[in-house]
């Protein structure tokens, strides 16, 4: 951690362009509102938005852009949300992570239905 209590947001190789996962969107949220919130942080590469799921994955030029984008983005508000901005992990970490969070039974999987005793 840095002493501003972030993670060390230069994990990756520097000479990488920067790939950022943003989560907890509204469903209706669109590119272009994602592009012009990034877009004070450096300059936009790519964005990917996932709708249904709420989410988007955002790439800058730089690593510097990327870590500049994380520290002021990530727990703000947009759209009366509160944003989750971190670098993007491959698939299989992050699968990794999601299957650890519901291993021990605490969090329900969405997909989980609620069942109710028969009286």
């Amino acid at each position: 951690m840095n002493p501003n209590g972030h993670r060390d947001l230069l994990l990756r190789n520097p000479m990488e362009k920067q790939k950022l996962f943003v989560g907890n969107l509204k469903f209706e949220t669109t590119a272009e509102e994602v592009k012009e919130l990034f877009s004070n942080y450096g300059t936009v590469v790519n964005i990917r938005i996932r709708p249904k799921k709420g989410n988007a994955f955002v790439e800058m030029s730089t690593p510097e852009e990327a870590a500049a984008a994380i520290s002021h983005l990530d727990k703000s508000t947009f759209k009366e949300r509160l944003l989750r901005v971190s670098q993007e992990l491959p698939r299989k970490k992050a699968r990794a992570i999601t299957r650890d969070r519901f291993k021990d039974g605490t969090q329900k999987k969405s997909s989980e239905k609620k069942v109710t005793p028969q009286q």
